[in-house]
């Protein structure tokens, strides 16, 4: 058993979480905001808290994404997924949104479903390349 993917991807989450938090306060600062880091933490809670809640009905249900399961590589686990899958999606998605608004400003900034569908293009092509190396691994 591989027991330092899960450290390794919630820490990794964390990590991109707190400098997240840590450019908001800047451009918060300069902008007089004071909600940005709070929203971003509450959407962060949403996300991990919400993909594992996605991914529970999915593996004991088959719902969403078809029947699958995860392997013995990453615990912990909250009612068979991962902890860490709750941490992967956030760097995922943060990732994407930076590839976004850095390889297409223009459309990243254009409108709000455009943004969304960016990143999810993104996020896609990132699970193509990804999926084989994890199966392999045995985290799924």
């Amino acid at each position: 058993m591989n027991t330092i993917a899960s450290p390794l991807l919630i820490g990794l989450g964390i990590w991109i979480i707190t400098e997240s938090v840590i450019e908001l306060e800047k451009n918060n600062f300069r902008q007089n905001e004071r909600n940005g880091v709070k929203k971003f933490l509450l959407w962060s809670l949403a996300v991990i808290f919400g993909s594992i809640i996605i991914e529970g009905i999915g593996v004991n249900t088959g719902l969403i994404f078809g029947q699958y399961a995860y392997g013995q590589n990453l615990p912990p686990y909250l009612s068979g997924v991962p902890l860490a899958i709750g941490f992967a999606w956030i760097g995922m998605i943060l990732s994407s949104a930076a590839m976004a608004q850095k390889l297409f400003p223009k459309i990243y900034r254009s409108t709000f479903w455009a943004t969304i569908l960016l990143i999810a293009l993104f996020m896609t092509i990132f699970d193509l390349f990804m999926e084989p190396a994890v199966i392999k691994l045995g985290y799924w």
